[in-house]
């Protein structure tokens, strides 16, 4: 059995949530840019967002930040089956 010690949450020093948080909102970008389409993109991306934006839900998820984690997992759900690789 675990010792209650060790089933306890892992707090994040405030330096590296806000990191943490940073990078969320650099994946999130980054997903979202490849959904926009352009001259050269006629269509969204979405094999390639995905990935950022399940992993930009992780990186809210471990900064406490879960509604935005809630989000990302959904648009991540949302883009994995656009391309069907579900």
């Amino acid at each position: 059995m675990l010792s209650t010690s060790s089933k306890a949450k892992i707090e994040l020093s405030a330096d590296a949530k806000r990191k943490k948080l940073e990078e969320a909102r650099d994946l999130s970008a980054r997903g979202t840019k490849n959904l926009q389409t352009s001259l050269f993109q006629w269509s969204p991306d979405h094999l390639t967002a995905a990935p950022y934006f399940e992993q930009a839900s992780d990186c809210y998820k471990q900064a406490g930040d879960y509604e935005n984690a809630l989000t990302m997992a959904v648009k991540s759900s949302e883009s994995y089956e656009a391309c069907n690789t579900l």
